[in-house]
């Protein structure tokens, strides 16, 4: 499905030269099948969430600074 899909952004716009896709690193069916179609790692990014309250009460919050 993905080179179908790359297929036909191909078709849609014979003017492009690359991609970008986007999966996350836990996902290693998605990722061999990326490496299979000759995908290869373009950037990394980490997302952190944390609950407000306990980030503003925290100790390192009243020594850091802004």
């Amino acid at each position: 499905m993905k080179a179908a899909n790359i297929r036909e952004i191909q078709r849609l716009n014979p003017h492009a030269t690359g991609i970008r896709t986007q999966n996350a690193d836990s996902n290693g069916a998605m990722l061999k099948i990326n490496s299979a179609l000759g995908v290869r790692p373009f950037m990394a990014s980490t997302v952190w969430r944390a609950n407000v309250t306990r980030v503003l009460d925290s100790p390192e919050r009243a020594t850091a600074r802004p």
